[in-house]
């Protein structure tokens, strides 16, 4: 189910940096096995310091559940946290449901779907390298 995905090689650089400063945890959605399966493949558990799977947790995003799960995995209040995705409708909506700060990592291959309405990231970015500014 993995094949054909690769890691961007300044994604590792960006996780190495934001690593060395702050306490990162993936937050994803799905099955816990396949899941698992993309954080092993491309190392990722070395990188970030907890990895929640929605499977495994019993709640998915956007529900503000696994939010709250990850923030206190990390020990962090909502005011000193910051959730990044590629959805307006689990990403952005779960974390400014959840009182986080909601980072969008827009992509140009995706186009606007009518359930997006409505939803406002507080920060939106191009690429992943803008976490570093």
């Amino acid at each position: 189910m993995t094949d054909g995905m690769s890691i961007a090689d300044e994604a590792e650089a960006v996780l190495a940096a934001l690593g060395s400063r702050f306490r990162l945890a993936i937050v994803t959605n799905g099955p816990a096995a396949l899941q698992r399966s993309k954080v092993e493949r491309f190392g990722l558990e070395a990188r970030v310091h907890w990895v929640v799977i929605s499977g495994e947790v019993g709640s998915e995003k956007p529900d503000r559940a696994i939010f709250d799960h990850a923030r206190q995995l990390a020990g962090a209040d909502a005011a000193r946290t910051a959730h990044v995705g590629d959805s307006l409708t689990t990403d952005v909506a779960g974390a400014n449901a959840a009182g986080v700060l909601s980072i969008w990592l827009r992509s140009p291959l995706v186009r606007a779907r009518p359930e997006d309405a409505g939803l406002s990231p507080d920060v939106t970015i191009g690429h992943i390298r803008e976490l570093l500014d």
